[in-house]
């Protein structure tokens, strides 16, 4: 399994209780495209089907300090909020129009590939609440929030 998926599960089902259906992200497809297969999932959630993204919402790793202790950058603690506000008002094109309209989207995410995971899991919630069970900062730039659905 990719660390996407071993990494996360090793430390929410440390035993390995629960099959694991691993889904490659399909690179090439638009944001907008991603978030419309997200919804055609989101019927696997009636049989009990928990669908995780996992990525990360600031991952610039030119900027990580293992021994930065302080608040995070102003860069990154404003896009983190962004992407807060935007979700709990569902504003989803706003969200998928994110390297326009985000602050600092390229200073977050240099390249794309680990914040587009949350365009599927938020196609499958659509308008379901939105929580945040961990947030804050690692290692200066790294935001640590969780997004749930539902």
């Amino acid at each position: 399994m990719d660390h996407g998926v071993w990494v996360p599960f090793l430390h929410v089902w440390p035993k390995a209780g629960i099959p694991i259906l691993q889904m490659s992200m399909p690179y090439s497809m638009p944001d907008r495209e991603l978030f419309e297969l997200g919804q055609l999932l989101k019927p696997l959630r009636n049989n009990n089907v928990l669908i995780v993204g996992t990525g990360v919402i600031t991952h610039n790793l030119h900027t990580v300090d293992p021994r930065h202790s302080g608040a995070p950058p102003d860069w990154a603690a404003a896009f983190d909020q962004w992407v807060a506000n935007t979700l709990v008002t569902y504003e989803y094109d706003k969200l998928l129009d994110w390297q326009s309209q985000a602050p600092h989207a390229k200073m977050n995410h240099p390249s794309p590939e680990h914040f587009r995971p949350l365009f599927i899991a938020a196609g499958a919630a659509q308008r379901e609440t939105v929580s945040f069970p961990i947030t804050g900062f690692e290692w200066g730039s790294l935001s640590r929030r969780c997004v749930q659905f539902g």
